[in-house]
């Protein structure tokens, strides 16, 4: 078998994505048309890589459902390794309600079915030590993190550990996540999840090597921590242009373009308008896979 180059860890879900008008807090509005699509954060980023030719697996679990095949089938097509991919009998797979307005920004809530089911005696350490980049993502279920802690402190040092938590995470604070940010080489936030973990100082000085917050149409801010004797390195990287569709799973398509960058041996500017490409692609289409780009599709 192939050595995997990026495993993922993260929640596996079933995406309903109901196009409407606006966005109401306290009110009524109708559907205009429903995409269903696989999702979940990590799965989105193991996706967008395999697709881009890089050798990828990932841990989760998905119920014995037709939900469940399907995102098993879909991450078979881009030749994503899936076979520590639990199935679960008796539970449904996760599933991700989304509203998505005219400007393409949306409201989604989570039902995790099956991803609360993911224990350690699930984790193959031998697996995951195979990887030059372990990305974790959040669950619902804070029993799954505290899986992702024990592994971070298992996989051996050559493993970069790349962590998008989330606004599920974030908002738990920095404290909760101190196992995993010690240890993380490759942080991604926007901007309201990096204040609610303290800020990007905070962040590196809980040992992140590097931190990315994502500005949306701005870009992204690239954070490298200092080095003995080197001057911290801080970029600012302009977005892409585009025509807003759906910005459900752009996080997840900006990790893509970013980690094959590194994993090309490319600079932090060069990984940031990698992310920013990956991204643009996806947000222009409904959904967290469609608008994925192949190889040809990308240049540096």
């Amino acid at each position: 078998m192939q050595r995997l180059q990026v495993i993922g860890f993260g929640a596996l879900n079933m995406d309903y994505l109901h196009r409407v008008e606006r966005l109401v807090l306290d009110g009524e509005t109708y559907v205009q048309h429903t995409t269903r699509s696989p999702g979940g954060s990590a799965a989105n980023t193991i996706y967008g890589l395999a697709k881009l030719g890089v050798s990828t697996g990932l841990l989760g679990a998905v119920g014995d459902d037709s939900d469940g095949r399907a995102i098993l089938d879909d991450l078979k097509q881009v030749g994503a390794d899936i076979s520590r991919i639990r199935i679960v009998s008796g539970t449904p797979t996760g599933t991700a309600i989304g509203f998505v307005d005219k400007e393409g920004r949306r409201a989604l809530y989570v039902s995790p079915g099956a991803n609360s089911r993911i224990e350690k005696k699930d984790i193959e350490l031998t697996y995951v030590a195979q990887a030059r980049i372990l990305h974790l993502t959040s669950f619902v279920n804070e029993k799954q993190l505290t899986v992702q802690q024990w592994l971070v402190e298992q996989v051996p040092s050559h493993v970069q550990v790349s962590f998008a938590p989330g606004s599920l995470y974030a908002r738990l604070g920095a404290e909760a996540l101190s196992e995993i940010l010690r240890r993380t080489a490759f942080l991604f936030v926007n901007e309201e999840e990096a204040e609610e973990l303290g800020g990007v100082k905070n962040l590196l000085n809980r040992g992140c090597r590097v931190v990315v917050v994502t500005l949306g149409a701005k870009g992204c801010r690239i954070v490298q921590a200092a080095n003995c004797g080197c001057l911290e390195e801080d970029h600012l990287i302009e977005a892409v242009a585009t025509q807003v569709v759906d910005t459900t799973g752009a996080g997840d398509a900006f990790a893509v373009g970013f980690l094959y960058g590194v994993l090309c041996h490319k600079d932090l500017p060069t990984c940031g308008r990698l992310g920013n490409l990956v991204a643009s692609r996806c947000i222009s289409a409904m959904g967290g896979r469609a608008g994925l780009p192949s190889l040809n599709e990308i240049e540096f």
